[in-house]
């Protein structure tokens, strides 16, 4: 009988069984990194969630603000921080292969980070925790352009979330944009130091060359490119001008990286290094220089162009913008040297400034703010308004508003005589104290007299005209007028030119532009056109005209400025005086302050000239200067070379009685024409009394419309009302002398 042999077979254990160490150990970290991860994506998830917005229009850098004048050459430019933008086709090929060699040689085939860089980057971390070393950048291209415009760089903020929100941006930027794109982004981006953003604004600003002047492969660009490529990690450390020994080493690690990374030959790294870094190095500072000298050349007209960007609502911290302007360079130069020379003048002192406008468009052709001026951005005394006018507004404040709203007729006849100020013993006289009797408003125009003036706007037209017509030319300056107004208003050469330049086109006014058009970092455009309106009446404009022709005629106050070539063109004087005695020696009739406007077809001006602080000793214009009236003359008469300098011609609206400078004019547009002949304000003046005044004269007196005896005492302002009251003290007291301090200058 056989039997079988029955074998156990053996059971195969398990390696848990067998390893149960090992294993369990290995679970443990299965499990603990399951956890981890688990972990670790809820957190980065969390991090994310507070991740900032970075847009197309943060990723871009828009250009340094310049301003240019006429002709295109630059006059100013921002200082603060200077960014000359590149395109990409425009970036030297040696450039980026010097600069990827050095900083992120992977960049066209990564996606938005490298993981060999970040493993580096932890590992130098590490070692430098442990003291074995530095830590090193890993960052690729979009992360360093992601650090730059969405988070701090400052060592206290950099940490784990940061650099997690970092990469995850860089991978969006890989995303979503072209990799030339992104490298043209970050090489404009960076900060080069030297107050310069971008590769091609240092290169401008340490070698006076943009960065596609070096594209051909010579030592001097080799080495000056990769000065330039080893910049971004640490400018301020690797500076030109402060550190030449660590730009050397600098630019020599470049060259190598390049040399490994293929990109450059040994020949070329080695003819490269051979060149001095500081070769071809500009001065420190000399873009600014060179600006701050076009800005010394035209400080008067760049600050005033810089105001009007302002005034147009642009800030150019915010919006950097290409500024073109109508200045014309050579004009201005001559303007400036004309109005230096001394023959015009009393001393080095005594001060001048001026405005040139072109009438067509209202752009300011030429300003000249101040002599002697040395500085950029000094006082520009052609906008400042600060300085009394003198009679040079006459025609806006009381002569423009009557012809316009009365319909007056150039013959109407106006008192002369001294004026008392209403509530008061203050009495305006004429320049020397003269008095003419009744004259007509042709004649007290053009001798600049005073109590006319005065008349006319307390009595004819009043505050709410005069305010009117002031502000279509835009020279409204106060709440309300009389009075000593028609002597004179706080304004600047660039509001008196323009209000005379809308007389010269037939009553349209045209704001003072400096500004021609903006050019925006994307390539759009816009012209700028100031809105112009009307002013006044064709036929208010033509009578001024023609009123003011006689102005530097025989007769006239303005007669050194005539040119007797000009058929069509007018002028008004102003001369602000002074009140009482000063303590120290002064010609009775000096004034403190000079002006001319006026215009022809083409160009108008306006001229002011005197001293920064008047009520100094020897501060004072002699009364024998007409400093104003020669410099009017000069400059309109080389203004004017080869433009239409003819006569006027009369529109239908106007009726004219007469010929020549005795021709009297009249509007026919007017509603209701006034029956004035002569002006008084209340029964402080008797025209009776006043010398030359005629019976005829006195019967054909009329009041104002509307006009109730001693109503003007009650419509005083309050400050006014005192006065008054003082006034009445002093009648009732019987005494003889009675000081009053009323306007500032009586004589102008």
């Amino acid at each position: 009988m056989a039997y079988k042999r029955i074998v156990r077979k053996e059971k195969k254990i398990k390696f848990r069984h067998k390893h149960p160490i090992v294993f369990y150990s290995l679970l443990s970290l299965f499990a603990t990194g399951l956890i981890a991860t688990t972990i670790v994506f809820a957190y980065v998830r969390h991090v994310l969630e507070s991740v900032p917005s970075v847009n197309e229009y943060m990723l871009r850098s828009d250009s340094t603000s310049n301003m240019y004048d006429a002709k295109g050459n630059l006059i100013w430019s921002s200082t603060e921080i200077r960014r000359d933008y590149i395109e990409y086709k425009q970036i030297p090929q040696s450039y980026i292969d010097l600069l990827l060699s050095t900083e992120d040689r992977s960049f066209f085939t990564d996606p938005g980070f490298s993981w060999k860089g970040l493993a580096n980057a932890g590992i130098s971390t590490i070692k430098e925790k442990i003291g074995k070393g530095s830590s090193r950048g890993g960052s690729s291209i979009e992360q360093q352009l992601i650090k730059y415009v969405a988070f701090s760089t400052e060592l206290k903020d950099r940490n784990i979330d940061r650099k997690i929100k970092e990469l995850w941006l860089a991978q969006q930027l890989y995303e979503n944009f072209d990799k030339k794109q992104i490298l043209e982004w970050y090489i404009n981006k960076i900060n080069m130091g030297e107050s310069s953003h971008g590769a091609d604004t240092i290169s401008m600003t340490y070698f006076g060359v943009h960065l596609y002047d070096l594209k051909d492969k010579t030592p001097q660009n080799l080495s000056k490119l990769a000065i330039i490529a080893g910049l971004g990690q640490a400018p301020s450390l690797y500076n030109l001008y402060d550190k030449p020994k660590l730009v050397e080493k600098r630019r020599n690690d470049v060259l190598y990286s390049a040399y490994l990374n293929h990109k450059l030959t040994k020949a070329q790294m080695k003819a490269a290094i051979a060149i001095p870094v500081q070769d071809g190095l500009k001065p420190r500072y000399w873009r600014n220089t060179e600006v701050l000298a076009q800005v010394t050349r035209h400080s008067a007209f760049v600050s005033a162009a810089l105001k009007q960007i302002a005034d147009l609502g642009y800030d150019l911290k915010k919006t950097p913008l290409q500024i073109q302007t109508s200045l014309d360079p050579e004009q201005n130069d001559w303007l400036a040297n004309q109005m230096n020379q001394s023959i015009y003048y009393q001393d080095e002192r005594q001060q001048a400034a001026a405005t040139i406008i072109d009438n067509a468009t209202g752009r300011v052709l030429a300003q000249f703010g101040g002599r002697n001026n040395t500085e950029p951005y000094g006082l520009n005394r052609a906008t400042q308004r600060t300085r009394s006018s003198g009679s040079s507004t006459k025609p806006f404040i009381s002569y423009g508003p009557l012809i316009e709203y009365n319909g007056v007729k150039g013959d109407l006849l106006v008192d002369s005589g001294p004026y008392t100020y209403p509530g008061t013993n203050f009495v305006a006289q004429n320049y020397g104290g003269e008095t003419y009797g009744n004259v007509n408003l042709n004649f007290a125009l053009r001798m600049s007299l005073n109590t006319p003036a005065i008349r006319i706007l307390d009595t004819m037209v009043g505050s709410q005209k005069a305010k009117k017509f002031l502000a279509n030319v835009q020279l409204d300056v106060k709440d309300y007028y009389g009075g000593g107004d028609a002597l004179g208003l706080n304004i600047s050469t660039a509001d008196l030119a323009s209000a005379y330049a809308a007389i010269a086109n037939e009553g349209v006014y045209k704001p003072t532009q400096y500004i021609t058009s903006l050019t925006f970092a994307d390539g759009s455009k816009k012209e700028i056109q100031l809105a112009s309106h009307r002013a006044m009446k064709e036929s208010t404009a033509y009578i001024l005209t023609k009123m003011l022709e006689g102005v530097s005629k025989p007769g006239g106050t303005g007669q050194a400025a005539d040119i007797e070539a000009f058929k069509g063109y007018f002028l008004k004087t102003g001369t602000v005086g002074y009140e009482g005695n000063a303590s120290f020696y002064r010609d009775p009739l000096a004034a403190s302050d000079l002006w001319a406007g006026g215009a022809t077809k083409s160009v108008s001006m306006a001229v002011w000239t005197g001293y920064d602080v008047p009520n100094e000793p020897n501060g004072w214009l002699s009364s024998k200067m007409k400093t104003n009236q020669y410099i009017f003359k000069d400059v309109m008469a080389h203004f004017n070379e080869g433009k239409d300098t003819s006569d006027w011609e009369k529109p239908q609206t106007v009726n004219q009685f007469g010929e020549g400078l005795k021709a009297v004019y009249q509007p026919n547009d007017v509603k209701t024409q006034s029956k004035l002949t002569i002006s008084k304000l209340n029964n402080d003046i008797n025209p009776s009394l006043a010398i030359g005044v005629n019976d005829e004269a006195v019967k054909q007196f009329q009041l104002p419309e509307g006009y109730q005896s001693g109503k003007w005492i009650t419509d005083l302002s309050d400050e006014d009302k005192q006065v008054y009251a003082k006034y009445e003290e002093w009648k009732q007291s019987g005494s003889e002398t009675y000081q009053f301090d009323y306007p500032d200058n009586i004589y102008h």
